[in-house]
């Protein structure tokens, strides 16, 4: 038997390794076969800017809230945090916004402002030296004028598209010194904010019920000459009697209410307006109350003349009509220009929610991202909508565009190039890419076609991993991490998988 002694080992080998270049971990094949840049288990190691293996840094406790977090938002060197249905600004005490969805929030930055999309309401947050402001948007979207240049019997040129975002909207329309009644491009509307004629703001305070055309007016002396003569918004008129003659001065007594047909040697055409002579009677109202028939207005004279002047104006809200106690007058800088701008409210049920239950928004415009498209809505999944130019607060309501089947939603978009790639979730029937360009067309408005790309199999399986890691574009799949390597959507192999080693 041979006893074993040190002088009898043999020498103990000794073998060396380095481990540079590492790229992180490889579970895609058996812990034996990995390869020695990689590792298979890798537990707290990240990879630094040189290649190198190092620990992990660890966490600490910022701050904590009574609810889950949904959002954590920048703004401004400040971060917001969207806990439960609050926002609170790291740092401070209690929320500067309640009544949120306790749901996942997306945000964007535009115009020194941050706006928050919850799935319940659309919200903007600014900032000024009184501290934090969280408003809905639809308190201050932007107020479209949907048409322009429209006689007071309607019509006009349609010129800006409704806002989905709010019922508010304005006409804008030239005043003749003939017409009285003003007609809208809407009925049935739920009221009227403004209205300003040449400049003057009127009062919407009208007490009449008229029956025919006409006004009322109380002379205080009888004028000289040898006939009553009106000024209504600046056209002079002669008063007639019931049989066209002449209303004598002599005839009008101070204090005096004349009752009379008005006719123009200038303007023949306004008998219409002025339909028979009339007493302004009252009629009863349905809550008891005695209204006349015709508007009473103001009348001074001058020089001989009646002038007579009324700042007052009455509503019909199911006709959309606006019935002016004295026609406004034409456009002190000559006929035919815009002087009548009434601002009303008309609401669509629905629209509104269109644009408040969109969970995600990506800007996108042509050579600049200077229009925000909006989708995520669970009751328009295959729906989004473009914002107007530089304006988060106004989404005109011809402004969306259906992408492919309503059987497979918008899952999120990735800017590549000049083009945006719009990505669904997966469909048995419906192609999983679509890509968007923009357009100038020869009148100087800018479209966005939209053009469907091949079947992959591989849509989008959550609406909140999308991002573009340098200029890799990324979003993940049921497969993995998948990357859009071009904008030939069409082609095959435009995918490749980025997450081959951790799938």
């Amino acid at each position: 038997m041979q006893l074993t002694t040190p002088k009898n080992i043999a020498s103990v080998q000794l073998y060396k390794k380095r481990y540079d270049k590492f790229r992180g971990v490889d579970f895609s094949t058996d812990a034996t076969q990995v390869s020695e840049t990689r590792s298979p288990l890798c537990q707290n190691l990240i990879s630094d800017v040189s290649g190198f293996p190092e620990k992990r840094i660890g966490w600490r406790t910022v701050q904590e809230y009574g609810g889950r977090i949904n959002g954590v938002h920048r703004f401004e060197g400040d971060i917001l945090v969207h806990s439960g249905d609050k926002l609170y600004l790291v740092g401070e005490d209690g929320p500067i916004c309640e009544g949120m969805a306790d749901a996942r929030s997306a945000s964007f930055m535009h115009g020194g402002k941050l706006y928050i999309l919850d799935g319940a309401t659309y919200r903007v947050v600014s900032h000024d030296e009184q501290g934090y402001a969280v408003n809905a948007v639809s308190d201050i979207a932007f107020v479209p004028t949907t048409v322009i240049g429209a006689p007071p019997d309607g019509g006009g040129t349609p010129f800006e598209k409704v806002n989905l975002l709010t019922g508010k909207r304005i006409n804008s329309m030239a005043g003749d010194g003939e017409g009285w009644l003003y007609q809208l491009d809407v009925d049935n509307i739920d009221s009227v904010e403004s209205v300003i004629a040449e400049g003057a703001e009127y009062e919407l305070t009208g007490d009449w019920q008229r029956e025919e055309c006409g006004i009322a007016f109380i002379a205080d002396t009888a004028p000289a000459g040898a006939k009553v003569q009106l000024n209504v918004s600046g056209r002079v008129y002669t008063l007639v009697d019931a049989n066209s003659v002449d209303v004598k001065p002599s005839t009008i007594g101070a204090g005096q209410k004349v009752t009379c047909k008005l006719t123009s040697d200038k303007d023949t055409n306004l008998q219409y307006y002025y339909a028979r002579p009339y007493t302004p009677e009252a009629v009863t109202g349905e809550d008891g109350t005695e209204i006349p028939t015709a508007p009473v207005v103001e009348c001074e004279q001058k020089d001989g003349v009646y002038h007579l002047t009324s700042n007052k104006c009455k509503v019909n809200l199911e006709k959309g009509q606006i019935d002016f106690a004295l026609p406004p007058p034409d456009y002190a800088g000559g006929g035919g220009v815009d002087n009548v701008i009434i601002k009303f409210t008309k609401t669509v049920a629905g629209y509104a929610d269109r644009i408040n239950k969109c969970r995600f928004a990506e800007a996108y415009g042509y050579n600049n991202d200077n229009r925000f498209f909006f989708s995520g809505n669970p009751e328009h999944k295959n729906v989004d909508w473009q914002s107007g130019l530089e304006d988060p607060t106004y989404f005109p309501d011809m402004g969306y565009t259906m992408i492919g089947s309503d059987s497979s939603a918008i899952m999120g978009y990735l800017k590549q190039y000049d083009a945006l790639t719009i990505i669904k979730e997966d469909s048995a029937q419906d192609s999983e890419l679509y890509l968007r360009t923009a357009q100038m067309q020869e009148d100087g408005s800018v479209i966005f076609p939209v053009k469907q790309g091949a079947k992959t199999g591989i849509g989008a399986a959550s609406m909140w991993a999308f991002a573009t890691l340098r200029d890799d574009p990324l979003y993940l799949t049921r497969l993995g991490v998948y990357a859009i390597s071009g904008t030939s959507v069409s082609h095959e192999r435009v995918l490749q998988d980025r997450s081959y080693y951790v799938n």
